[in-house]
């Protein structure tokens, strides 16, 4: 069941609409800035950077890199606003637009890690899934190859000559009189099968 259900869900949220997943980069900003203020008032801690790129890493990772990017885009002027505050020196100098040039360099470098985060999410969840499509191609592959050597009933077998280490089929095992999968076959066993005036 919960085998099942995961790649049915896995289905609808890649077919999902793209105001979905934009409504959840609005969603993810708005949740940080009320976490930031809960933070800021209740616990004196400024985790306000720390808060936004968690944010930022569950829309890529859920939403992709376009809304991702439209959560950066949001949380910019977040993350600025609480420089612009009274105390801050911005709001006394031209309004919540206006940018001092010593918030300069912590904006850029909050702009700068935010698309650091969001370009690393998505390439690793691109790795996942390439990874993901790469072993079900070849559980698919293996599924098949012994479909085949079933109904053809030949087998297969690898021995590496440096370790000793020999592999079989289930239909090679199946072959030799063995139930597979025989956990460490053996040169021996293959031996045990031979008429000795072959071996």
């Amino acid at each position: 069941g919960r085998k099942m259900l995961k790649p049915r869900l896995s289905r609808w949220w890649s077919k999902a609409f793209m105001p979905v997943r934009y409504a959840l980069a609005v969603l993810s900003v708005a949740l940080a800035l009320v976490a930031v203020e809960w933070l800021s008032r209740f616990l004196h801690v400024e985790g306000i950077v720390s808060v936004f790129v968690c944010a930022l890493l569950f829309v890529a990772w859920l939403g992709g890199i376009g809304p991702a990017l439209f959560a950066a885009a949001l949380a910019v002027p977040a993350f600025h606003y609480y420089l612009w505050q009274p105390g801050h020196g911005a709001f006394s100098t031209g309004g919540f637009f206006s940018v001092q040039i010593g918030e300069l360099p912590r904006i850029l470098l909050f702009i700068v890690t935010a698309l650091f985060v969001i370009l690393l999410s998505a390439v690793q969840k691109t790795t996942a899934a390439s990874l993901r499509r790469s072993r079900d191609d070849l559980r698919r592959s293996e599924a098949f190859l012994a479909e085949g050597q079933k109904i053809s009933h030949t087998g297969s077998w690898s021995w590496n000559l440096a370790t000793g280490k020999l592999i079989w089929s289930e239909e090679h095992c199946r072959i030799f009189g063995f139930d597979p999968p025989v956990a460490t076959p053996s040169y021996e066993m293959f031996l045990s099968r031979v008429h000795p005036e072959d071996r």
